[in-house]
């Protein structure tokens, strides 16, 4: 077998990399602060959704309650109905601290 050939980098000549000298790629201790980093980047947004979450949660809550007494249907069924209309009407479930449902 042929030994590798040197690579020339920034005027320096450096012998090539045999298999076992080449990047092994992250370690153990950098996947994990990876994966922290990724975990308290969804945190923040978490935490910066929170705010609107707890406005519009009242007015979520009385739509629900109205389809629930109005079609006697359980609460899960209500928010399928409350997400289908939102999707189907392309607007937000709560826009401005109103529903999107008209008669």
């Amino acid at each position: 077998m042929r030994p590798p050939q040197p690579q020339v980098r920034r005027g320096r000549a450096e012998p090539a990399q045999t298999p076992s000298e080449q990047d092994p790629g992250p370690t153990i201790g950098e996947e994990k602060d990876d994966a922290a980093l990724r975990e308290t980047a969804e945190l923040l947004q978490e935490r910066e959704q929170l705010p609107h979450a707890m406005e519009t949660r009242g007015a979520i809550d009385m739509a629900l309650g109205v389809l629930m007494a109005r079609f006697t249907c359980h609460q899960d069924d209500a928010w399928k109905v409350l997400v289908d209309v939102s999707q189907h009407s392309n607007s937000l479930l709560v826009a401005g601290g109103r529903l999107p449902l008209t008669r």
